[in-house]
């Protein structure tokens, strides 16, 4: 019986499981809140409510990213993880591509809201996470095998 199998992760994967959960849940409580603002300020041009649009904006970037990281975390825990045939990796795809897409509507409001310099700021910010997903949650579950082999001390 090798070390690897001897190990139980159930519990820590719950854990991760749950935290993602919860980290999913209060990006759709943002995302709510940036609606309710956008609708209910008197005045979202003014300089405070773009300001706070865009914290609301760059927390609810935050937790998404966070939901993909854990997501991607928990594959190193696993036992046994199928190979990456093309169905896998088309499944792959699909479900970064929307948590990356899960970003767009926020700034799409804000330009339906006609404050432009908020939603290109946003955007932008959007870009610099997409690209911080690309390096820190797609590339390595594209090198997962040789990642996995080095965290558990392999050849």
């Amino acid at each position: 019986m090798s070390a690897e199998s001897s190990v139980d992760y159930s519990d820590y994967l719950k854990y991760m499981s749950n935290t993602s959960g919860i980290t999913a849940l209060f990006a759709g409580f943002d995302f709510t809140v940036i609606t309710l603002l956008l609708t209910r300020l008197p005045d979202p041009n003014s300089v405070p409510a773009q300001i706070t649009l865009y914290a609301m904006a760059l927390l609810f970037l935050v937790l998404i990213y966070l939901v993909g990281w854990t997501g991607q975390l928990l594959c190193y825990v696993c036992r046994r993880v199928p190979p990456m045939t093309p169905r896998m990796r088309a499944s792959a795809v699909l479900i970064f591509g929307t948590t990356l897409s899960i970003g767009a509507p926020v700034f799409l409001m804000f330009f339906l809201w006609h404050l432009t310099v908020l939603a290109f700021v946003t955007f932008l910010t959007w870009i610099a996470f997409a690209i911080a997903s690309y390096f820190h949650i797609w590339r390595p579950l594209t090198r997962f095998k040789q990642t996995r082999n080095y965290f558990l001390g392999r050849p």
